[in-house]
């Protein structure tokens, strides 16, 4: 879940990051589990800071490589439809009754994220790594696969990297 390991293993091309571990816990679902636990210690975190104690971060640096198959991001899905919340639970919460568990705060936080994922569409910021779980980014005009969540900071300063690079 730390963010330098994350991008070190990523490096490697013979690292599968769609792997299940022993429980059959996938990379990307391990990052969910992460946010779980940050988010029982600090509440729900954006993906902004590189200090080791955003693990969203980690979660969009995988989202970010492209190397998650769509099998090991349905499946995590899955996991978090499983712990997501009713209407019943959180109306309770919301009215002073049985708190909502760490694991209903993650699915409901990262859930929409891993959906729009599914489905093309970005809530994560390519170049801030921000993440908004209730809006989809604008997507770049010309390859439509990242999303920033400004035009006039995070999109030009991605355009910029991206044009010192290709040359």
């Amino acid at each position: 879940g730390r963010s330098k390991c994350i991008v070190a293993l990523l490096k490697d091309a013979r690292v599968n990051v769609n792997q299940l571990d022993n429980e059959g816990f996938s990379p990307l679902l391990h990052a969910c589990i992460l946010v779980r636990t940050a988010m029982s210690n600090m509440g729900a975190c954006d993906g902004r800071f590189d200090d080791h104690t955003d693990p969203i971060r980690g979660l969009v640096l995988l989202l970010r490589s492209r190397r998650v198959s769509t099998a090991a991001l349905d499946h995590t899905i899955d996991k978090c439809k499983d712990q997501h919340p009713s209407k019943r639970q959180i109306s309770l919460a919301e009215a002073g009754g049985k708190p909502l568990t760490d694991f209903h705060l993650m699915a409901q936080h990262v859930l929409p994220i891993l959906q729009a994922e599914a489905k093309g569409q970005k809530r994560w910021c390519d170049w801030c790594f921000r993440v908004t779980p209730d809006q989809d980014l604008l997507l770049c005009g010309g390859c439509q696969q990242v999303g920033y969540c400004n035009k006039e900071c995070c999109q030009k300063k991605g355009w910029a990297k991206a044009s010192g690079e290709a040359m």
